[in-house]
């Protein structure tokens, strides 16, 4: 393609994308961006080339924060420098990545181009679509501009993907099969017990006295139920849970959800029963059983949507990976960070 012809064709792009680009962008973040996400561009020190395409300094921050708050909230409390420089390196391949796959979705038509963008608005919805439109008015000029770079890359990388036939893949119903037969186990469901409950609550510091008039509670109307009081409107009149609106109704429940002695009392009791006070953190709790389930494998008409859905995004990401393997072979990649 001549340069004249690329730079018409992506003054086209960028015209069209200029009545979507940041309405679309924000729909399908929600209408929120973290200020994370936007760079403050102040420092353009290049640390990376692909094929002469620059990748600066500010978007690989912009990129290892994201990542260390998605440490953060799975649990790292304390990222140490070695571990963010690893972090700083394995965000850099991904933007190399990304980058490499953006540069082929140079090639892409402008049909092709528009297609995706106009797949993605259906995707949304006209009334989404709407909402971020009125949003996009309030945002500052600095995300319009950062999120419709985002959205030009998506849609460029999306069409390409496209193109190459990794939305297409499909998953052989023996696959599915093999896969469930091989990881039987993994789908097994736990034991189950549908119970409801009433709380005679008390706070974690209470007093000797407070807890002692609460069992005195509970115990009343473990009386009431023996002589055939209705749960639900005890619960109703007395529990100190949430659940009381319902009648105590917990739903299905598996080991670990309540707190240990209630569950090694609602796992005791039969579809019927219903126990004396038990004390938690949270207070006195009167349990009544209505059904158990044991633990079950579920058959594989059950489960093979799921494993499709699995398989078919395994597929796609191992076809990706392949095709980025197949760039990197044609392209020129310079990284200049320090180790």
């Amino acid at each position: 393609m001549l340069a004249s012809e690329k730079a018409a064709r992506m003054n086209r792009l960028a015209r069209y994308l200029s009545r979507v680009a940041c309405a679309l962008v924000i729909a399908l973040l929600g209408g929120v961006v973290q200020a994370a996400s936007v760079p403050d561009m102040q420092d353009r020190t290049v640390v990376a080339r692909v094929n002469g395409a620059a990748i600066y300094r500010d978007e690989l921050k912009v990129a290892v924060d994201n990542a260390k708050n998605r440490y953060r909230k799975a649990g790292f409390q304390s990222i140490t420098p070695e571990f963010e420089k690893k972090i700083e390196r394995q965000e850099l391949a991904q933007l190399i990545d990304v980058e490499l796959l953006v540069q082929a979705g140079a090639q892409v038509t402008d049909k092709e181009f528009t297609d995706q963008v106009e797949q993605r608005m259906a995707a949304l919805g006209k009334a989404r679509f709407h909402n971020a439109t009125g949003a996009q008015k309030q945002q500052p000029t600095a995300m319009d501009a950062v999120l419709e770079k985002k959205l030009k890359r998506d849609a460029l990388v999306d069409a390409y993907l496209e193109k190459r036939g990794v939305n297409s893949l499909q998953v052989p119903e023996k696959d599915v099969a093999e896969f469930y037969e091989k990881n039987k186990k993994s789908f097994t469901e736990p034991e189950k017990v549908k119970a409801s409950h009433i709380l005679i609550g008390f706070p974690r510091n209470a007093k000797a006295e407070d807890v002692d008039g609460a069992l005195a509670k509970a115990r009343r109307i473990s009386e009431e139920l023996k002589a055939g009081g209705d749960f639900a409107a005890l619960a109703k009149e007395h529990s100190s849970c949430a659940t009381a609106a319902q009648g105590g109704d917990l739903g299905y429940l598996q080991v670990g959800f309540m707190p240990k002695a209630f569950n090694a009392v609602a796992f005791a009791l039969k579809p019927g029963e219903t126990s004396e006070p038990v004390r938690t953190q949270h207070g006195f709790h009167i349990i009544r059983v209505f059904d158990k389930q044991p633990a079950r494998i579920p058959e594989l008409s059950e489960v093979k949507e799921n494993i499709a859905k699995y398989l078919v995004n395994d597929y796609k990401r191992k076809k990706i990976d392949e095709i980025i393997a197949e760039l990197k072979q044609k392209a020129r990649i310079e990284t200049y960070l320090m180790d």
